[in-house]
């Protein structure tokens, strides 16, 4: 389970990207050019997301487990 400062995180996050899609399309009024910018900011959240559960800071997959213990 995600830590609560982290569920926070991406509420910010979802509510920062949507409003700025908005804000896009109202001075745009452009649905293509805002459905390429949602589609752009999607898969970059992805891929840090990915790279943020399998990269550990030392550059390795993590053994450990999700508490940072590493049962021993």
């Amino acid at each position: 389970m995600q830590k609560p400062n982290e569920i926070t995180a991406l509420v910010l996050l979802i509510n920062t990207v949507l409003g700025g899609l908005g804000t896009l399309y109202a001075t745009t009024k452009s649905t293509q050019i805002t459905l390429a910018a949602a589609v752009l900011v999607f898969l970059i959240t992805v891929v840090v997301l990915v790279v943020r559960r399998v990269i550990t800071p030392g550059g390795s997959p993590s053994p450990q487990g999700e508490d940072g213990r590493s049962g021993e």
